[in-house]
């Protein structure tokens, strides 16, 4: 009897020891994979600090911009830590393939200085990372690559808006895809030179097609598209009109599909 209720203390002391053990084990795999994650992500995008207009973060509008980065730059170097800075421009877009279309958030780096705050140029699995001299080439995630059903070479439509309040359009050639295990970065995140400034001023072909696009996301995706413009080929693929004069409506033409 004496040496069954030993024995059932050395197993239930057992028991608790590998309990504690595992879960050591289990918090420790737990805080370490916490690390590994915020690590990764100041590494490929985020980095340690950014610096925003003010409100940007409630509001998130493209017009919050910080005036003088150039400045902020100066004032960054003279700081003991920093190591290196970048530029960066984020802008909400759709975009658009040849079968599909994807809401997605576009971002302008300064393609030399992004190389030495992130590790995006590292994380290339197809083609390869912008120049300072590419234009209108982008960089997207594998995902988005899939989601999207893209490779290197083929042509996407970015239709965003303007700083000033303008529709903002233009093609881009895909230059490299990249993976960096973070799924939801890698699903909705495009990068372009941020020299190379989305613009409405295209030529007419490009300009149809991008009519085209949008009018096929009106019949099969039952998405409705706003413009303010004088442009008359913009008028003519309009199922509705409404002419503004002196802040009135001065006319309402709805047109037949």
């Amino acid at each position: 009897m004496a040496w069954s209720n030993t024995r059932r203390s050395i197993l239930t002391m057992a028991a608790i020891a590998f309990a504690c053990l595992l879960l050591v084990f289990m918090l420790s795999w737990q805080f370490g994979s916490y690390d590994t994650m915020i690590n990764s992500a100041v590494k490929i995008h985020t980095g340690h600090l950014q610096i925003q207009a003010k409100g940007y973060q409630d509001r998130r509008s493209i017009r919050l911009v910080v005036p003088d980065p150039a400045r902020v730059g100066e004032v960054q170097e003279g700081i003991p830590g920093v190591d290196e800075y970048t530029f960066r421009a984020n802008a909400f877009s759709l975009v658009s393939s040849r079968d599909r279309t994807y809401g997605i958030m576009v971002t302008g780096i300064d393609p030399g200085r992004e190389a030495k705050v992130s590790t995006i140029k590292y994380l290339i699995r197809k083609g390869k990372y912008l120049s300072d001299s590419d234009i209108n080439k982008a960089l997207i995630g594998e995902l988005l690559a899939k989601i999207l059903k893209v490779t290197l070479g083929d042509e996407l439509v970015v239709l965003g808006q303007g700083r000033d309040g303008s529709v903002a359009a233009t093609v881009m050639t895909v230059e490299g895809i990249f993976s960096s295990g973070q799924d939801a970065f890698d699903r909705s995140s495009i990068q372009i030179n941020i020299a190379d400034e989305p613009t409405a001023n295209l030529d007419s072909k490009t300009g149809n097609g991008l009519l085209e696009m949008m009018s096929k996301m009106n019949e099969e995706k039952k998405v409705t598209l706003i413009f303010s413009t004088h442009d008359r080929m913009i008028m003519d693929y309009a199922r509705r009109l409404i002419l503004i004069r002196d802040g009135l409506v001065a006319d309402d033409d709805i047109r037949k599909a």
